[in-house]
């Protein structure tokens, strides 16, 4: 693991670089909010994009009382891995960064939030990993993207499921998702798809309060 400190706001380190390995030898990348002895919440973005679209959120997680990684899953920003030469199959490993980011956080149960891929992922981690996770929140999920099935999975923890009604592929996917996890579903609009949502404040205090 390596560490490289950036920053500190209002007392806290705003975010550390640091880097890990999946069972299956990859090295992933992430920036670590830390506020040592919190509740860790880990960030998971969307297809494509990277860690630093976290970034405003996970420090208001922080400042908030949350110990909080936003990460690159494999094939995205700084964590190895060819994105564009994804199968499906690849997009069902993404479930092996999540462990990943588990296991660095060192905590029995730790929360998450994805944002449309990473929604989907982090359903998928905590039905198969119910006694680890304490939380999940889901950002524009959909039903099956990429091959990421979700259309039948169950969680029975807590979970919070939010989108917008312009973005109507992903806004059936999570009613259903809320219906078949009689999960809280969160409808918006005008608010877009995955991480764009959290420009509203209303959605970034639901969020918060629901995982506090």
């Amino acid at each position: 693991m390596q560490n490289a400190p950036i920053a500190i706001q209002n007392g806290f380190p705003m975010a550390e670089k640091i880097s890990f390995t999946t069972q299956d030898g990859l090295t992933l990348k992430a920036m670590h909010y830390e506020n040592e002895g919190k509740p860790a919440v880990v960030l998971l973005p969307m297809l494509g994009r990277t860690k630093d679209t976290w970034a405003p959120f996970a420090v208001e997680l922080q400042t908030n009382g949350f110990d909080v990684l936003a990460m690159d899953p494999w094939g995205h920003g700084e964590s190895e891995g060819n994105l564009a030469s994804f199968s499906e199959a690849d997009y069902n490993k993404m479930v092996l960064d999540l462990a990943a980011a588990q296991a660095f956080m060192n905590k029995s149960k730790i929360s998450f939030i994805g944002a449309s891929i990473g929604a989907n992922n982090a359903l998928k981690y905590a039905s198969q990993n119910p006694a680890k996770v304490n939380a999940i929140v889901l950002l524009s999920p959909g039903l099956n993207y990429r091959g990421v099935d979700v259309s039948s999975v169950v969680f029975k923890g807590p979970m919070l499921a939010a989108a917008s009604s312009e973005d109507s592929y992903s806004f059936s996917s999570c009613k259903t998702i809320a219906e078949n996890n009689k999960a809280q579903f969160l409808q918006h609009s005008g608010l877009g798809h995955g991480t764009a949502m959290l420009s509203s404040k209303e959605l970034r205090l639901a969020i918060i309060g629901f995982l506090g």
